[in-house]
């Protein structure tokens, strides 16, 4: 069991790492599909992975912007079946 104390141990540090690094990229300015690509990650991991490093504060623009882009997709999605209904 020591193992996977171990374990964890390191999972919370490497979480803690990079919710250091969110956190100052965020103060830089750098949106947050900026953040996504310089880290090497997607928005949606980016989420989950400041709230499982307990940090909804670094978690919540992330929230906020994969809300904001599906209700883009919806809206687009929307206009497409009501041109394709005006072309029947």
């Amino acid at each position: 069991m020591q193992g996977l104390g171990a374990t964890q141990a390191k999972q919370r540090e490497l979480r803690a790492e990079r919710a250091m690094e969110v956190q100052a990229l965020l103060a830089a300015g750098e949106s947050v599909q900026q953040i996504a690509t310089r880290l090497g990650s997607t928005v949606v991991n980016l989420s989950a992975q400041m709230y499982r490093a307990k940090r909804p504060d670094l978690g919540r623009p992330f929230t906020r912007e994969i809300s904001r882009a599906r209700r883009a997709a919806e809206v687009l999605a929307r206009e497409a079946r009501q041109r394709a209904r005006r072309a029947r």
